[in-house]
């Protein structure tokens, strides 16, 4: 039953920072729109008017990106360069506002206050960076890890079995058949 107990006592906790709840949401919105404005307004301009977005509305079809000729080289460019800068800059970010809501949620009856959110977050910036990096960390190399044991498997190659020698000593010569 305390499982029930601390369930209702973080829920009401968090319904009382409402305020820093939706500026960490905000954060966050900002974050992917630096990534999805430039790729949506991207594939406006290479579909254009065009005929071919009706094809979207059963779902994702392949023949949609390959009629996109040089556009595609693009998207596909500034996907990977937007997904390394939201990597990047959501970690920084998401350290610093980590802060802030762990000091909010730390003393029950506390009112909210946004200057003391921030000043929480600047305080405890730099714990909390270090934590994600250490977790990335090994989030990382347990993946690395993963994927070479996968790939090893796919390959299908057997492990290498030890061959069996007859090995005779005659007259201080080894031979080894």
């Amino acid at each position: 039953m305390k499982i029930f107990k601390a369930f209702g006592s973080g829920f009401l906790r968090s319904v009382k920072i409402w305020k820093g709840v939706l500026i960490v949401w905000l954060m966050t919105f900002l974050l992917v729109s630096l990534v999805t404005f430039p790729i949506k307004t991207t594939l406006k301009t290479g579909m254009g008017f065009s005929m071919i977005s009706e094809k979207l509305q059963d779902g994702l079809n392949i023949e949609v990106l390959s009629d996109l000729g040089p556009y595609f080289k693009s998207i596909s460019a500034g996907l990977i360069k937007g997904f390394l800068l939201l990597a990047l800059l959501g970690t920084v970010v998401n350290a610093f506002l980590t802060g802030g809501l762990f000091n909010s949620m730390k003393i029950p009856l506390q009112k909210f206050s946004v200057s003391e959110f921030f000043r929480a977050s600047a305080k405890n910036f730099w714990t909390f960076l270090i934590i994600s990096l250490i977790i990335s960390s090994i989030i990382l190399l347990l993946g690395f890890i993963l994927g070479i044991t996968i790939r090893t498997i796919a390959r299908g190659d057997p492990p290498s079995e030890a061959k069996p020698y007859i090995v005779a000593i005659t007259g201080g010569t080894i031979l080894a058949v």
